[in-house]
């Protein structure tokens, strides 16, 4: 679903402007059971001769991992039928041991400005812990209209609380 468009110049890289570019944001809601071994998906058209510039995670409910070690909540995004290959699962959640935390409205930058965010990034956000975001080369750009998954898979145990969550991205592309 595209929600809305923003005019010419809202494009930045490192708060540079990019002239000539427009972005187009398309958003789909996940919701989240606590259950374990289970895939929670969600999916977005991307325009032809388009780049993912952004991708956004905002939780509509706090989400927590279950507190032990080696659970947590992954992350991955592919196109078509695939689900990893643009980003492959990394954990949004990393529980080392103590339960990890999405609260409720947060705004969690998986991708930014074209990049991947990094290992912990959203630490100062409350997100105690996160695994760094790799992005497959030439996984951003497509020239064909085409799907975009992102799925949430809770791993080797069950959360310790559920909801929905927003996954919005932005689209890059020329006028």
């Amino acid at each position: 679903m595209i929600l809305k468009k923003l005019d010419a110049g809202e494009v930045t890289v490192n708060g540079q402007f990019i002239q000539g570019a427009k972005t187009t944001v398309a958003k789909t809601s996940v919701t989240l059971a606590v259950a374990h071994g289970t895939n929670y998906d969600g999916s977005v058209t991307q325009p032809a001769n388009t780049t993912i510039k952004d991708i956004f995670v905002i939780p509509q409910a706090t989400i927590t991992s279950s507190g032990a070690s080696g659970d947590g909540l992954d992350i991955s995004v592919g196109a078509a039928s695939s689900f990893t290959d643009i980003i492959a699962a990394k954990e949004l959640l990393d529980d080392g041991g103590s339960a990890v935390t999405m609260s409720k409205g947060m705004v969690l930058p998986i991708v930014k400005d074209f990049v991947g965010a990094g290992s912990n990034a959203h630490a100062p956000q409350g997100l105690a812990t996160s695994e760094a975001i790799v992005i497959a080369a030439g996984g951003l750009t497509t020239t064909a209209e085409r799907t975009v998954n992102v799925r949430f898979d809770p791993i080797d145990a069950d959360l310790g609380a559920a909801g929905d969550v927003d996954v919005v991205f932005v689209f890059a592309h020329a006028e």
